[in-house]
């Protein structure tokens, strides 16, 4: 706060009173009333969580919406029906509470970004503690212990949104390098993180191995993740892995359909996949 308005608290000539964020409930009646109508309970909660609660970004996403056309009325009632988007109009309204920042501070707070849930071991293994302690201090990060934690983890994800947007490319791939050497540092590897480190290492240019490549594709797949194991599974194709049954496992129903009905090749960004494999149903890794 400018020091112009925070002198009137602290000298007593003014109230201060602090703003809890609003809640779901809240939001629903928000939206209800602005809209004229009733909002369907999965957008009432997406528009919730996207802002955090906040008003201002509240505000932004649903004009934001309302102008794209990806908010509007079906079945009776106000529904989200698309991609959730950042308009630069919002990512310049969050990137305010950002520029105070030092320049190890936005780092550690794109690190958080790229890489939450974040162990804070590893968090503190890639920057200095002193920065994570100001970025929680001042709201930006927070500590939760759900999920088998404890997790590091953003305080609004439009903080996200605005400090990956200021990130360059070869900066943001050092930091994907990075990350995956951190969490290795570690020791024993979950599933989860196995595929974290290899996508990480693929995205940051770093040294992968077509069998790990296969790997975290299998595991992808396991976790519902399509185009992810289709990108992973075409990496080790190009490495002289033969990750040619994840990456077919990893296509749509149609897609799959028409090379058992006999097609050659599959139509899927050049990627060649022999019938005859196709047709066993073999799949490798």
């Amino acid at each position: 706060v400018p020091e112009p308005e925070s002198a009137l608290w602290k000298e007593g000539t003014g109230r201060r009173i602090d703003l809890a964020p609003v809640s779901q409930h809240q939001v629903r009646s928000l939206l209800s009333a602005v809209l004229e109508g009733d909002v369907a309970d999965r957008t009432v909660s997406l528009l919730h969580g996207a802002s955090g609660g906040n008003l201002l970004f509240l505000r932004e996403l649903v004009l934001a919406a309302l102008e794209s056309g990806t908010l509007r009325v079906a079945d009776g009632a106000w529904r989200w029906t698309g991609a959730m988007m950042a308009t630069p109009r919002l990512i310049d309204a969050v990137a305010v509470r950002l520029e105070a920042l030092s320049a190890e501070q936005r780092y550690a707070l794109a690190t958080v970004a790229v890489a939450e849930p974040l162990p804070p071991a590893v968090a503190e293994r890639l920057t200095e503690p002193q920065h994570l302690v100001r970025l929680e201090g001042v709201g930006l990060i927070e500590v939760t212990d759900d999920d088998g934690g404890p997790w590091c983890r953003l305080a609004h994800p439009l903080h996200g949104e605005a400090i990956l947007g200021r990130m360059g490319t070869f900066e943001r791939r050092s930091l994907l390098r990075r990350l995956a050497d951190a969490y290795e540092d570690q020791g024993h590897l979950s599933a989860d993180d196995r595929l974290r480190v290899v996508s990480w290492r693929l995205q940051g240019g770093g040294e992968t191995t077509p069998e790990d490549l296969i790997e975290a594709a299998a595991l992808a797949n396991q976790r519902f993740a399509p185009d992810e194991a289709e990108r992973l599974g075409r990496a080790a194709l190009d490495r002289g892995g033969d990750a040619r049954g994840e990456v077919v496992f990893a296509l749509g129903p149609g897609e799959r359909e028409a090379h058992q009905l006999g097609l050659t090749r599959v139509d899927a960004g050049g990627l060649g996949v022999e019938r005859d494999h196709l047709a066993s149903g073999e799949r490798r890794g």
